[in-house]
């Protein structure tokens, strides 16, 4: 009986895990010395247009402006106006949090990142974007597009996503631990009748 009642409760522990983050710091993808489009997927997950990937490292044309946030390389906004994020399948995802910095530009600005579902904006956070790393935090759940806007001329780097579960498919945590103490008490009664 405890063996049964341990592993229902192992099992619960393990199906109601947090989903695991992914952080997007565009290392992977760049080409040294380079600016090049993000027309490719990163991650699972796809840019607007006007985002390019640009290497900021120390012995790049570019370096004046760096160093990237991780690595050497960042997502530059090259033709102003908000880049966008998406889900390569068009899928929903959590945004947790992204580090943002003017491209050159020592002034502050502020900017503005939205999280949209299905075109209504289910979340904002405003913030201050300088010539030093600022981490923006949004925690936006469920959504299908992340839209950021800091003015012309702005980099991304180390954006924190997470897959989130189609809440149909996937049961509550409470759902499994009830679940769970509900079969624990079906085979203790069954064992006391015996």
């Amino acid at each position: 009986m405890k063996k049964s009642i341990i592993a229902l409760c192992l099992m619960s522990a393990v199906l109601s895990a947090p989903a695991m983050a992914t952080v997007i710091d565009f290392d992977a993808t760049g080409t040294p010395r380079n600016v090049n489009d993000l027309s490719y997927a990163i991650d699972g997950f796809r840019f607007s247009f006007n985002m390019d990937n640009v290497d900021i490292g120390s012995d790049s044309p570019w370096s004046g402006t760096g160093p990237a946030y991780s690595g050497n390389y960042a997502a530059l906004n090259n033709y102003g106006s908000a880049g966008q994020m998406t889900r390569d399948d068009g899928s929903t995802f959590s945004f947790q949090s992204l580090w943002v910095k003017n491209w050159f530009s020592g002034s502050d600005r502020t900017g503005n990142v939205y999280g949209y579902r299905n075109g209504i904006a289910v979340g904002h956070v405003s913030s201050n974007s300088s010539g030093a790393w600022t981490q923006v935090t949004g925690n936006f759940a469920e959504i299908d597009t992340l839209s950021f806007d800091f003015g012309n001329y702005f980099l991304i780097d180390n954006i924190t996503v997470n897959d989130t579960p189609d809440p149909v498919d996937v049961p509550e945590p409470g759902s499994l631990a009830l679940l769970g103490l509900g079969l624990a008490g079906l085979f203790a009664g069954k064992k006391r009748l015996r």
